[in-house]
């Protein structure tokens, strides 16, 4: 398995233009890790999860509370092993947040590639040198 990010940045906005930061990952895998991905039916594991934006409640029926609301779901954010296996993008409000982004998919990903390795020995015997 092997984990590729591309970085990229855009402006954004009518009035006040800002930076958004887009972050695209996807995962190049085996044949033969696909296989265990769907054997064990392991593509909807979870890899980064952002939930909405706190502070944000249904009840606030006011314009400016509809908008927040409808930016708090635009924010949640789920990626699991099939977004990464077609590729996703993820958009940032500054590089901090990306480059947090970036390490926590990246270490979803090392130890989901150790539980994918292990996984090929589910039916076999495993010889370790310790």
């Amino acid at each position: 398995m092997r984990l590729r990010f591309r970085r990229s940045q855009r402006m954004s906005g009518i009035v006040s233009k800002s930076a958004v930061f887009s972050l695209e990952a996807r995962v190049d895998i085996t044949d033969e890790e696909l296989g265990h991905i769907k054997k064990y039916k392991m593509g909807q594991e979870i890899v980064y999860k952002k939930d909405r934006v706190s502070g944000a409640s249904g009840n606030d029926d006011t314009w400016t509370g509809i908008a927040r609301n409808l930016a708090s779901y635009a924010t949640a954010l789920t990626i699991r092993i099939d977004d990464l296996i077609k590729g996703t993008k993820i958009e940032c409000k500054d590089i901090m947040e990306m480059m947090a982004v970036e390490n926590q998919v990246l270490e979803a990903c090392k130890t989901f590639k150790m539980i994918l390795s292990s996984s090929a020995y589910f039916e076999g015997e495993e010889v370790v040198e310790v």
